[in-house]
């Protein structure tokens, strides 16, 4: 899926209009999935994009005229149908390590040099990976919610 956002609000205390922290202009999601019923274990992969989100540096001209680096992740999913109540599950997101940047922190007021110093803001860690086993607890131990996934 594929989406152009070109918005600007009055959006909280803005002093004017402008393109809101939350709206990248461009996103992009590219998503895999299959089954194989020989080994009963399901792939996926998942590629995300968006083209930077803007913010407020106010050591440039402007309102939220600044824009972060382009996000990118891709990411992993496996399930294996152990047994019909049973699935282990893992899934590693961010593959490739990419350090993302969701906006900045800036000092409230300038150093001595007229520049607010600034902190960016990422996320907690490079890549997540999840481990997981599932487990539906039934009398009938070949009933399981497949169907309702």
């Amino acid at each position: 899926s594929y989406s152009y956002i070109d918005t600007k609000r009055n959006h909280r205390d803005y002093p004017n209009l402008a393109r809101p922290e939350f709206a990248a202009e461009h996103n992009l999601s590219v998503v895999y999935k299959q089954f194989f019923s020989a080994i009963k274990t399901q792939v996926g992969a998942t590629y995300s994009f968006n083209s930077g989100r803007p913010y407020n540096d106010p050591n440039q001209e402007g309102f939220n005229t600044a824009k972060t680096t382009s996000y990118h992740d891709l990411s992993f999913n496996l399930a294996y149908l152990f047994r019909p109540n049973v699935i282990f599950y893992t899934s590693v997101t961010n593959l490739t390590g990419k350090w993302n940047e969701f906006g900045y922190e800036f000092e409230n007021d300038p150093g001595a040099d007229g520049i607010y110093d600034s902190k960016v803001i990422t996320q907690p860690a490079k890549r997540f990976i999840f481990f997981g086993v599932f487990i539906t607890l039934t009398k009938d131990q070949n009933r399981n919610n497949l169907e309702n996934l």
